[in-house]
């Protein structure tokens, strides 16, 4: 099992069931309050996300980050420096949890272990890997958990070889 934060391209046969990534601390993302309020007045206008006065009585019990906020974080920070596939990320599929709100001052990065792979079936140039990954914040606190199936390509000069 591989611990590391990949920084060259990765294809289908780099990966392997049991590696884990990691961000680098330095590449963690911080949520402000205006950052929180921008997203939240675009994308999600609701009261615990978009205005501090009236989130301290939300469910919220103060202003947080919306989940779709929190889930570009986590695509940004994957897509950066998380998890660089070969052709980019493919996603078919994600199951997403929010079990604590993401809040202004929060620093996020995320952890990451492949839990299964598999050739593609119909198209020998890929396969399917199975992800999981939270996004944590400074105090090892998950404000998302996810989910995911990706599409990933072989090396290109591999795809052709059973």
């Amino acid at each position: 099992m591989t611990e590391t934060s990949p920084t060259q391209e990765m294809w289908y046969e780099d990966i392997e069931v049991g590696d884990r990534f990691e961000t680098e601390p330095g590449h963690a993302i911080e949520l402000t309050e205006e950052n929180i309020i921008a997203f939240a007045r675009e994308y999600d206008p609701q009261p615990g996300h978009v205005d501090p006065d009236l989130a301290e009585t939300s469910f919220f019990h103060g202003l947080a980050a919306s989940g779709w906020h929190t889930a570009a974080v986590t695509m940004r920070l994957l897509a950066g420096v998380g998890f660089p596939i070969g052709n980019g990320i493919v996603g078919a599929g994600v199951e997403l949890a929010w079990p604590t709100p993401a809040r202004p001052g929060d620093r996020l990065h995320l952890t990451l272990e492949v839990t299964s792979k598999r050739l593609s079936r119909s198209k020998p140039d890929r396969g399917i890997v199975v992800v999981d990954y939270d996004t944590i914040n400074q105090d090892g606190e998950v404000r998302q958990r996810t989910h995911t199936t990706l599409i990933v390509f072989r090396r290109p000069d591999s795809a052709s070889v059973g």
